[in-house]
């Protein structure tokens, strides 16, 4: 049977709250400090308070730009942006940071092309994240052309790996695996040159790749791969713990998978792996026969999460309470920052749970949704996934049990959901506690 245990496994900090409306007043500052200015000035102080706790959660936006250099400040600033999915503004300062480079004459040609090769492929990120998919296309290829033009030991310091890993996200989210896998085994063959900022991703789109092809022991040894690279209280670990959700689930350990995902969601500092993580829940739970997914619904409604989210809801059941905190999600998407694709991932699983519930018309509504979107934006295999959704619902019938079901212990389906709101249970949000 597979272990999901993670040794050492530092606990994620808990992410800030963020008030979007005051980043996104501090970006627009910014952008207008920088538009405004001459040559390339450093971050303002006022914006910097306001986007170092954004910052503090997320990756480095540069491997190859010294961290006091104010090119790296100005991408933090538009990296913060982008995760809050202030997608126009992070753009917008994209721009201005272009032009004041281009003025600023870098005198360190290496240096030079790195960020010209990095702000193509930032553009890209912005562009794929907003699902404007042709247009992250052509920013990622430019990314590529100009890293080429760089010396041979610079190419792969940022702009090369950045935009490669980018086009195999936009390959594996379109459907097309093979080549979203030949793309990852690029970056990886050349490890020695890249940054692991870059080699975590890189795992991690592969675990996806090998999922979707059955791989599952691959799948599985590339999230323990992203994870031996984190540093500690790395800020990437709820990105590792919903990939080990993922796996989890695909491997019919659907306690773990809940975990991990409870942690993610108790740690996750964009609204993006909120999503991932609350779109995984629903999915999973509709898929288990009922006894285990009682077990599940107990992990949920004890957890620090669940208490804070569902113990101020009405709905009789954990399900339904679960359905009711995630419906606003997908009701206030443009408010909360949500991509494209975080809309077919939480419509999937609201359309699902939905069903369970006997909820058929808000079912069909959401998948409706869903099918618009993927089609629009050409997520193949979400638009197979929403088909054959809107079979079930037409027929009215219950999602099918899986193949291999665990030994079950005990059902948590007899203990009330009020008395499972208000237990305490120790449950700290780390990679021991989920995978234990």
């Amino acid at each position: 049977m597979t272990q999901f245990t993670i040794p050492n496994s530092p606990a994620p900090t808990a992410p800030p709250v963020v008030n979007r409306e005051e980043l996104r007043g501090a970006v627009l500052l910014a952008c207008g400090e920088l538009t405004g200015s001459e040559g390339l000035p450093v971050v303002p102080d006022c914006v910097q308070a306001v986007i170092q706790p954004v910052i503090d959660q997320l990756q480095a936006p540069a491997a190859s730009v010294p961290p006091e250099h104010p090119v790296y400040q100005w991408l933090a600033v538009a990296a913060a942006a982008e995760s809050q999915g202030l997608f126009d503004e992070s753009w917008d300062l994209l721009d201005a940071l272009e032009d004041r480079v281009g003025e600023a004459s870098l005198h360190d040609e290496p240096l030079r092309l790195r960020v010209a090769s990095l702000l193509s492929a930032r553009r890209g990120r912005v562009a794929r994240v907003a699902g404007r998919h042709e247009d992250a296309e052509a920013w990622y290829a430019q990314a590529i052309q100009l890293a080429r033009r760089g010396p041979a030991h610079d190419r792969w310091a940022d702009g090369m790996p950045h935009a490669m890993l980018g086009l195999a996200a936009l390959a594996s989210n379109r459907g097309n695996y093979p080549e979203a896998r030949r793309l990852v085994q690029r970056v990886l063959a050349r490890a020695k040159e890249v940054h692991d900022c870059y080699l975590v991703p890189a795992h991690l789109i592969m675990q996806v790749i090998c999922r979707k092809l059955g791989l599952m022991d691959e799948a599985l040894r590339s999230v323990w791969q992203a994870h031996d690279l984190l540093t500690p209280l790395d800020a990437r670990l709820p990105e590792v713990l919903n990939a080990l959700g993922e796996v989890a689930t695909e491997m019919h350990a659907p306690v773990p998978a809940v975990r991990a995902r409870l942690a993610v969601l108790a740690s996750a500092a964009t609204p993006r792996l909120a999503v991932g993580a609350l779109a995984g829940v629903l999915s999973s739970l509709v898929r288990l026969p009922a006894d285990l997914r009682g077990r599940c619904e107990a992990e949920i409604a004890r957890s620090p999460w669940g208490r804070h989210v569902l113990s101020s809801r009405s709905e009789p059941t954990v399900p339904a309470r679960l359905l009711g905190a995630a419906r606003p999600w997908l009701d206030e998407a443009d408010a909360r920052g949500l991509t494209p694709f975080d809309v077919v991932l939480l419509g999937l699983g609201l359309a699902r749970m939905a069903l369970l519930l006997g909820n058929h018309s808000y079912a069909e509504q959401v998948n409706a949704l869903v099918l618009h979107t993927a089609t629009q934006h050409g997520y193949h295999e979400r638009v197979f996934e929403s088909d054959a959704l809107a079979a079930q619902i037409a027929r009215a019938t219950p999602m099918p049990e899986p193949i291999h079901t665990p030994e079950l212990t005990e059902s948590a389906r007899s203990v009330s959901v009020r008395r499972l709101l208000t237990q305490e249970h120790p449950h700290a949000f780390d990679a021991r506690a989920v995978f234990a």
